[in-house]
């Protein structure tokens, strides 16, 4: 049976790796932008629905969003 590589044993990536790695890192702050600028916004009825229903306001409330994209 093998053991699996410890982080000691694995080879250091290469610059063309690390150059690609970074590429990707640093593309999602484009495609982020350009998601947030072409999305559309909920309608304001669903943000009173929500008031309704939770019997809260929203002004000033927080949010966090965590995992719901695809």
């Amino acid at each position: 049976m093998t053991t699996p590589p410890t982080p000691d044993d694995s080879p250091a990536p290469t610059t063309s790796a690390q150059a690609r790695h970074s590429a990707r890192a640093h593309s999602f702050n484009a495609a982020a932008a350009q998601y947030a600028a072409n999305r559309p916004s909920y309608p304001p009825a669903l943000f009173d629905a929500l008031e309704e229903v939770t019997g809260r306001p929203l002004e000033g409330a927080r949010v966090v969003d965590v995992g719901a994209g695809t």
